[in-house]
């Protein structure tokens, strides 16, 4: 590799940096700088009419230079300027080469200043082509294990090895494809996040209540809360399971000095420092809280409040929370029929 090669790999590493940077640490700054970028794109949208872009948009790039050229040679246009605007012509005197300079790169300059405040006011949460892969691919692996189910009840049609009720129960697994989900759901933030450790659990819900947490992943990440805490009518996982909709806890341990803390373990566990999503999952059925999936990363504030985060939040999980709805109808069938049967 040659230096020229060098150089540019290390600029794409340190313009990736910045970026981490500004995305993850200067978000206050990001908020002052925001309404700037809505103005900004307002003008973007006027300097797109036909007439402002082809004849007024370069009528006014062309002014500062122009000005310069004209004041700097001996013309009306000079004469004009030092008898209606003493200080602008006292100015151009004293700075005539910084003049000069300005008018041959305000433009460039003023692009990149656009570009940057563009930039700054963006979305902190970018829906790239990588995000898009990662939840195709979460959806797929849900999608190939019911696959596989269906697969072998076809087989065994074909051989006549089934009855119909067999058949059923075999292809109609809701719990399993449940799990499945679970997993997927974390596989998809790691995926996305491989730097940060993440723990999601399902709670099944009734009345608004917290009934069971069956499905967890890892493994090893069997909640140890008691669920007579974590039904506290403060929690984080009630709430969202009152008024069926998301709820996000940016840092728990200092939600947990709260008066009306939403984090709550039992006293004997320790609070590991975090950020929390607590996501409802309503039934097809009638519009009811049955699940909370809980989305855990042991990094504080990876979650945020912020309304650009909800938003972006809200819009990924629903497409897994319309496969856990899917799931539920299913629980619900296979136990009627199977109470007739």
């Amino acid at each position: 590799m040659n230096s020229k090669e060098k150089n540019k790999t290390t600029s794409n590493e340190y313009l990736e940096l910045f970026k981490e940077l500004w995305h993850r640490k200067w978000f206050v700054l990001r908020r002052i700088i925001y309404p700037l970028k809505v103005f900004i794109s307002w003008i973007d949208s006027i300097l797109e009419n036909w007439f402002i872009s082809k004849i007024i948009s370069p009528i006014f790039i062309t002014i500062p230079p122009a000005i310069t050229l004209l004041y700097y040679t001996k013309n009306p246009a000079k004469d004009w300027i030092v008898k209606n605007s003493p200080p602008l012509s006292q100015f151009l005197n004293e700075h005539a080469a910084t003049m000069l300079l300005f008018s041959v790169l305000w433009l460039p300059i003023w692009q990149r200043v656009r570009d940057f405040i563009k930039y700054a006011g963006s979305s902190p949460i970018e829906v790239s082509a990588k995000n898009v892969t990662l939840l195709l691919a979460a959806f797929e692996n849900i999608v190939a294990f019911k696959n596989k189910r269906f697969s072998d009840a076809a087989r065994q049609i074909i051989s006549g090895k089934s009855d119909a009720e067999s058949i059923f129960n075999l292809i109609t697994q809701p719990e399993s494809q449940i799990e499945e989900t679970v997993q997927q759901i974390y596989t998809y933030f790691v995926a996305f996040d491989p730097l940060s450790k993440y723990k999601i659990n399902l709670a099944i819900i009734d009345n608004s209540e917290v009934k069971l947490i069956k499905f967890y992943y890892p493994r090893t990440a069997e909640v140890r809360t008691p669920i007579d805490i974590l039904n506290n009518e403060n929690s984080g996982i009630r709430i969202a399971a009152r008024t069926g909709k998301m709820v996000i806890i940016e840092d728990v341990e200092h939600e947990q000095s709260a008066p009306k803390a939403r984090y709550v373990t039992s006293p004997d566990i320790e609070t590991k420092p975090g950020s929390l999503i607590c996501y409802p999952i309503k039934s097809g059925i009638n519009s009811k809280v049955v699940f909370v999936v809980s989305i855990f990363c042991e990094t504080p504030k990876k979650f945020k409040e912020d309304k650009e985060f909800k938003k972006y939040y809200n819009e990924l999980l629903k497409h897994f929370g319309v496969r856990l709805t899917l799931e539920h109808n299913l629980l619900v069938l296979k136990g009627a029929v199977n109470a007739q049967s």
